[in-house]
C-alpha cells in the first residue's frame, strides 16, 4: 500500500523497500498487543520542494470580493503580515490556495508557519502536502505467505474461506455490464500477465511535475499518457518493487501461463501513476484521483479565473471513467480538509466507490482507522484477514474498519501470490506479497463485480454498500488475536469491523447467489483445470480464450502448492545458475519453481507434486564447519535435495553438499555479471521453520515485525 505521511521519510535500499513513519493529527492510535514494534524512522534535517507546499482554505467571501484576484492579494497580505516569504499558486474549489514556502526548510519551522497560519483570522484550514510512500514491508526476506481462497491450508476446522475462486469462476451473463477501476499507486510494467490488461494511463509524477522556478505545475503531453514504471526508479536508481503491477494483478491478471490469475481479466483498469517507488505528495494523489473519474477540469477550473496566474495545466479528458478507484496508500494521521475535499468532490458527483488500505502500521484506532485517506469520509477502509478469522498483525485496525480480507500473514502460512516482473520472481513469473495494499484490490474486485453484475435498485446509494460489506461480514473469531471477542478494548464485542463474507455481500446488493453455481474444483497437480469460456461476453470485452484457474502458472490452486524460503550456508551464490529438477522425469516442469533473492540471501521453492526435486547453484565457498566442507576456491556447484511428503505435504530440504565430480549436469555457467551477494546461509535452521510452518501444529515462525507506515 503506498504510505501517506507527514514528514519522517526514509528508503530502504533493498528491494523495493520504502518506509515512512509520522506521528499527526489526533487520532487516538496505540500498537496492538499481537504486533511488533514500529519502526522508528530518523526525521529528514531538510525538507523537498512537495513538502514546502500548503494548501491554505479562506473563509468564503460574497460577491464582488471573491475573485479570485482579490482572494489572492488577501492571501498575499496575510503572508506577509506573517513576513513568510512565499509563491501563492492556484486556487481549488474557490477554497484551497496552493501555496510554496521556499525559505521553510525544517519540519519545526514548517509545524511553526502551519500553526501561525492557522491562527490568522480568515483562515479555515492548513493542509500540508503529505508524503506518499509505498505501504511494503522492510524484511528483506519476505516471510513466505500463501493466500489460499478457499482456507484449505488450515488444518483447524474454522478457517475463513473468501470464496474469492467463486467470483473467479463465475460465468459471465449478457447483462452484465463493463466496469473499470481505477488503479492509483506507482504505475505498471506490461509484462506477459498485463499485457493488454490496461487501456488508460495517466502520470502525475513524471507528467505534471511541480516547477517550482515558475511557481506552477508543468504539463509533459509526452509523458502524461504513459504509466509506466522506469526500471531503474528504486530508492538510488535500483530496480522498483513494482507495487502498481501487483496491485493490479490481483484484480484482472490475465489467465495464462504466466503468473497469477486475477479475480476478473475482463475488468477494464486505468493504470495512473502517482507516486513513484520513492514516494509522493497528496496533491498528485488527489488530482490523479479526481481525474480518475473525469472531474479533473472541474476540480481546478476556479484556477482558470484567475487572470494572474494559471498554475494549474490543462490535461486531456478522460473519456472513460472508473467505476472502482483502488488506493493502496495511506498513512497515519487524521484525514486533512483538503484530502477530505477531494474526496468529498468525487462522491459528490459520481456514483465511483473509492478503496483505500488501513496501512501496515499495527496500530489500533478507537474511533478510526489510523491511516489517511482510509480514515476520511466516505471511503471504504480496508485491513487484512488471517484464514483463521483474524487481524494480520501488521494491519491498522478499528471499530470504523469497514472490510478486511486476506493480506498475507507469514506465522500462518498465508502465502499471497502477485505477478512480479522484477529480478525476483521466480520462473513461472511471481512473487509473494503482504500488506493491506494486497488486500485492497481483493476488496475492489469484488465490488467491481457487484457493479459488473449488477446493483439491486436499493443499493443506488453507496452508504447502503458500505452498509452491506459491514453488515454480511465475518465477526473476528481468533481468540488469541487481538480483534477477537473477547480481547482489547473489552467493552467493544466488535473492535476491527468485520471480515469480508464475498458471497453474502453479492448476493445481498445483487441478489445473485455465487453458490448456486457448481462449487470450483481443485485442478489436479500438472493440469491446467481450465474454466470454460463465457458463454458471453459483452462487445466491448475480449473473450478468455485459455483461461487459468489458478492462482499461479501452471494452474496450480493454491492448496496444492507448498512453499518454503530458507537461507543456507554458502556464499555469493550467483542467481543465474539456480535451478531445480524434479526426478521424476513425468513430474511437469510448471508444477514446482524456485527463485533466489541476492537482497535477502534467501531461496524460495514452490512444489506441488510429492516427489523428489534437487536443486543446484554455484557459489564461491561453503562455510567451513563440522557440517559443511569446504570448497575450492573460484565458483563451484552446490546441490540440495527436496523432497515433499504426500501425506503430511511437508517439505524437507538436505544440507547443501559440492556437487560430486561425474555426477549430474552441473548448473549452467555463471553470468558475466557475476554472483549475488553474500551471507551466511543456515540450511539446518530450515528444517525446523519447516516442521512448524507446515505441520498440524504450526507454530508461529518468520513473522516479520510491521513497519511503520508501510
Amino acid at each position: 500500500m503506498i504510505h501517506l505521511s507527514f514528514g519522517k521519510f526514509a528508503v530502504a535500499a533493498l528491494s523495493a523497500i520504502l518506509v515512512v513513519q509520522v506521528a499527526v493529527g489526533s487520532t487516538t492510535a496505540f500498537q496492538k498487543k499481537s504486533g511488533g514494534t514500529s519502526l522508528a524512522v530518523p526525521q529528514p534535517e531538510s525538507l523537498t520542494a512537495d513538502e514546502r507546499v500548503v494548501f491554505i482554505e479562506m473563509a468564503p467571501v460574497a460577491g464582488a470580493t471573491a475573485q479570485a484576484s482579490v482572494v489572492r492579494a488577501n492571501v498575499e497580505q496575510l503572508l506577509d503580515t506573517l513576513r513568510l516569504q512565499a509563491v501563492v499558486g492556484g486556487r481549488l474549489l474557490q477554497r484551497f490556495w496552493l501555496v510554496q514556502l521556499p525559505t521553510v526548510n525544517t519540519r519545526a519551522e514548517l509545524q511553526s508557519a502551519v500553526e501561525r497560519l492557522r491562527n490568522m483570522p480568515g483562515v479555515v484550514s492548513v493542509s500540508e502536502n503529505r508524503r506518499y510512500s509505498l505501504h511494503q514491508f522492510n524484511d528483506p526476506g519476505y516471510t513466505p505467505q500463501f493466500a489460499l481462497y478457499t482456507g484449505a491450508s488450515e488444518s483447524t476446522s474454522n478457517v475463513y474461506n473468501s470464496q474469492f475462486v467463486r467470483v473467479m469462476e463465475r460465468t459471465a451473463k449478457q447483462t452484465d455490464r463493463s466496469v473499470r477501476v481505477a488503479v492509483l499507486d506507482s504505475g505498471v510494467v506490461a509484462n506477459g500477465d498485463l499485457a493488454g490488461q490496461f487501456d488508460v494511463q495517466a502520470n502525475f509524477v513524471e507528467g505534471v511535475p511541480l516547477d517550482t522556478q515558475a511557481g506552477r505545475l508543468n504539463y509533459n503531453a509526452a509523458l502524461f499518457p504513459n504509466a509506466s514504471e522506469p526500471a531503474n526508479s528504486g530508492p538510488n536508481g535500483i530496480e522498483p518493487f513494482y507495487h502498481g503491477s501487483k496491485v493490479q494483478s490481483l484484480i484482472n491478471a490475465s489467465r495464462n501461463t504466466v503468473g497469477v490469475a486475477g479475480i476478473n481479466p475482463d475488468f477494464k483498469v486505468s493504470q495512473i501513476r502517482v507516486l513513484s517507488d520513492t514516494g509522493g505528495n497528496s496533491l498528485a494523489v488527489m488530482l490523479g484521483l479526481v481525474w480518475s473519474v473525469d472531474l479533473y477540469e472541474r476540480f481546478v477550473q476556479e484556477d482558470r479565473q484567475d487572470t494572474q496566474h494559471d498554475f494549474f495545466p490543462v490535461l486531456p479528458a478522460n473519456a472513460k471513467p472508473a467505476d472502482v478507484i483502488n488506493l493502496s496508500l495511506g498513512g497515519q494521521g487524521t484525514c486533512t480538509q483538503f484530502e477530505q475535499a477531494a474526496i468529498d468532490f468525487v462522491n459528490n458527483n459520481t456514483q465511483a466507490l473509492i478503496v483505500a488500505a488501513a496501512g501496515n502500521d499495527g496500530l489500533y484506532g478507537s474511533t478510526r482507522v489510523p491511516s489517511s485517506p482510509a480514515n476520511c469520509n466516505g471511503v471504504i477502509s480496508v485491513g487484512a484477514a488471517t484464514t483463521s478469522y483474524g487481524s494480520a498483525t501488521y494491519s491498522n485496525v478499528s471499530p470504523a474498519l469497514i472490510t478486511a480480507t486476506l493480506g498475507g500473514e507469514g506465522a500462518r502460512a498465508n502465502l499471497l501470490p502477485v505477478t512480479d516482473p522484477s529480478i525476483n520472481a521466480n520462473s513461472s513469473g511471481f512473487s509473494y506479497a503482504t500488506g493491506t495494499s494486497f488486500s485492497t484490490p481483493l476488496v475492489s474486485a469484488v465490488l467491481a463485480s457487484a457493479v459488473k453484475i449488477g446493483l439491486l435498485q436499493s443499493m443506488s446509494n453507496r452508504q447502503a454498500i458500505i452498509n452491506a460489506l459491514k453488515s454480511t461480514g465475518y465477526e473476528y473469531q481468533d481468540q488469541r488475536d487481538f480483534c477477537g471477542a473477547n480481547t482489547q478494548p473489552s467493552n467493544n464485542m466488535r473492535p476491527c469491523g468485520t471480515i469480508l463474507n464475498t458471497v453474502e455481500f453479492l448476493k445481498t446488493v445483487t441478489g445473485e447467489d455465487l453458490l448456486a453455481q457448481a462449487a470450483p474444483v481443485a485442478p489436479s497437480p500438472g493440469s491446467s483445470n481450465a474454466p470454460p469460456p463465457p458463454s458471453t461476453v459483452e462487445p466491448d470485452q475480449p473473450s478468455v480464450t485459455a483461461p487459468d484457474a489458478g492462482s499461479e502458472a501452471g494452474g496450480q490452486n493454491p492448496p496444492e502448492s507448498r512453499s518454503v524460503q530458507f537461507t543456507g550456508t554458502v556464499d555469493n551464490v550467483d542467481p543465474l545458475s539456480v535451478q531445480m529438477t524434479a526426478n521424476d522425469s513425468a513430474v511437469a516442469a510448471n508444477t514446482y519453481a524456485v527463485s533466489y533473492s541476492p537482497d535477502s540471501k534467501s531461496f524460495l521453492v514452490t512444489v506441488s507434486v510429492p516427489g523428489a526435486y534437487t536443486l543446484r547453484f554455484q557459489a564461491d565457498r561453503a562455510v567451513q564447519s563440522q557440517n559443511y566442507q569446504p570448497a575450492a576456491a573460484g565458483q563451484s556447484t552446490f546441490v540440495s535435495n527436496i523432497t515433499l511428503d504426500p501425506n503430511t505435504r511437508n517439505i524437507a530440504v538436505s544440507d547443501p553438499t559440492l556437487q560430486p565430480s561425474g555426477s549430474q549436469a552441473a548448473a549452467p555457467a555463471p553470468s558475466s555479471s557475476g554472483g549475488g551477494g553474500g551471507g551466511a546461509l543456515r540450511f539446518a535452521e530450515c528444517l525446523v521453520l519447516l516442521l512448524g510452518l507446515w505441520g498440524v501444529r504450526r507454530a508461529r515462525v518468520g513473522r516479520s515485525s510491521p513497519c511503520s507506515g508501510c
